[in-house]
């Protein structure tokens, strides 16, 4: 770590001074997310952003079996996410859009009013920006990133590719069709 922080400077040296303060192979979950927070931090409001996440995994993620994957698949690479985050300003912008845009999902979950008006408003689960964001950000796992993050990026692009055609409104009716067809089971 003293050799490779020796190397850092300004604003990636604080970054990855708040990374290091984890330990994460045994930290629970829910404050392991360092590579939520580096990004968070460009913003004014990353409190809020970082609870609008946490109730998107609560909320959207944790309910369906392939949502817990990805957590998991999240939190066991969020470290190595960071450092690649603190490395590439662009993006760091990218990732930054991508949690704004899950966050006011998220928080919209806990605000039926808030839900109700994105509904209201078609609103894609994958905008365009939000899904050129995505493929910037994979862009750059796939060039840089571990072997073993780099095996999970095929999986998780034919997860996301449904969701760049279908509306909030959609995807909710089709969440509530299923969870009803498995009352019985």
């Amino acid at each position: 770590w003293f050799t490779f922080a020796g190397n850092l400077s300004g604003a990636s040296r604080t970054l990855a001074d708040n990374i290091m303060q984890y330990n994460w192979m045994s930290l629970p979950v829910d404050i392991s997310c360092v590579a939520s927070k580096v990004v968070a931090s460009q913003s004014a409001q990353s409190e809020s952003l970082l609870a609008g996440l946490r109730a998107f995994r609560d909320q959207a993620l944790k309910p369906t079996a392939n949502g817990r994957r990805w957590i998991q698949v999240y939190y066991s690479h969020s470290p190595e996410l960071a450092m690649l985050l603190i490395g590439d300003a662009q993006a760091r912008h990218e990732a930054l859009g991508v949690i704004e845009h899950f966050s006011r999902l998220g928080s919209s979950f806990t605000h039926r009013a808030e839900l109700e008006k994105l509904i209201d408003a078609n609103q894609a689960v994958l905008p365009n920006n939000v899904s050129t964001s995505i493929e910037s950000i994979l862009g750059l796992l796939e060039q840089r990133s571990s072997p073993e993050l780099r095996r999970e990026l095929p999986a998780l692009r034919q997860e996301i590719a449904p969701l760049r055609a279908i509306s909030l409104k959609d995807l909710l009716y089709r969440a509530e069709r299923d969870h009803l067809g498995d009352k019985d089971k």
